[in-house]
């Protein structure tokens, strides 16, 4: 089962809180949620920290969403080792530190 809550929304961004599983069906409400919510603002912030597995889908979802402005924030290390082999650079890894700080790097690591 997958929970998405938006956290913040403005124009500009909106960031989500992502838990459980993105896998299966799953992915399509992800899909169906993320998409709506990009069309409206520039740039989607997905806190991951409570992800706990992704499929192949969510991993494809994930690449094509990264063509347009993607932040990926926290994530268990085993969430991260998948995205930094399967999601393209052009993705944006925030730390909680330096989403506090308002930072941006430029790594998945």
């Amino acid at each position: 089962m997958l929970r998405i809550t938006v956290v913040s929304q403005t124009k500009e961004e909106v960031a989500l809180k992502i838990e459980g599983r993105v896998s299966g069906a799953d992915v399509e409400l992800l899909e169906q949620e993320g998409s709506r919510y990009l069309r409206d603002a520039g740039r989607l912030v997905l806190d991951l920290a409570g992800v706990r597995f992704i499929d192949e889908a969510g991993i494809a979802l994930l690449q094509r969403w990264s063509k347009n402005y993607l932040v990926l924030r926290s994530g268990s290390p085993f969430v991260r080792a998948l995205l930094a082999a399967h999601v393209s650079t052009t993705v944006v890894y925030l730390t909680s530190s330096d989403f506090l700080a308002g930072g941006l790097r430029k790594d998945l690591s």
